[in-house]
């Protein structure tokens, strides 16, 4: 299971200068289709992965989301499971775990230096969406932080609206960020 930090913008954003920004902060804007959107994001609105090619879990916003009751056994006996009922040898079973287990350990090592500045990381998230709300690129700015078990490409959650307008966001607005909440400023 990996979190992932993605935001929603309307339809009618300057995708060429919210992207600037986003490149600008390092991070992406990788368009997810309609179809394949959690519910609770608006017809009006577009749905965006924000990760450069790996999860957000080892990040300040990204750690406080993840569900605490996942353990690394209960990860693996779930993916055992899967696997099996796929019909898979125990062979493969295991070559697929190894490699699930290399992956996160790659991914903890890029994680250690980000989650080191998790204060500068909350300070960029608030900049961007300061910058793509004053910067008129957008009428509003949705943030949400969620754990994908299965593909990303199809959640299985509902996203809960909460309205914040811009002069109420805080560090701490951020940091409170809960799975399958969509905090929208404007």
């Amino acid at each position: 299971m990996c979190t992932y930090i993605s935001v929603t913008l309307p339809k009618s954003a300057n995708l060429e200068a919210c992207r600037g920004l986003f490149e600008t902060s390092g991070l992406a804007l990788d368009l997810m289709e309609s179809s394949g959107a959690p519910g609770g994001v608006l017809s009006t609105e577009n749905y965006y992965f924000t990760c450069a090619g790996h999860c957000d879990c080892g990040t300040s916003i990204g750690s406080a989301c993840t569900e605490k009751h996942v353990t690394p056994d209960t990860h693996e006996d779930t993916i055992r499971k899967s696997l099996r009922a796929k019909g898979w040898s125990e062979t493969k079973i295991k070559r697929r775990l190894q490699e699930l287990e290399k992956t996160a350990a790659k991914n903890e090592r890029a994680n250690v230096g980000r989650a080191a500045g998790s204060a500068d990381e909350i300070n960029q998230w608030l900049a961007l969406t300061n910058d793509v709300l004053n910067g008129g690129h957008a009428m509003h700015f949705g943030v949400t932080v969620n754990d994908y078990a299965g593909s990303i490409s199809n959640p299985k959650f509902t996203l809960n609206r909460v309205a914040i307008n811009k002069s109420n966001l805080t560090p701490a607005s951020l940091e409170r960020l809960s799975a399958a909440t969509l905090l929208v400023v404007s």
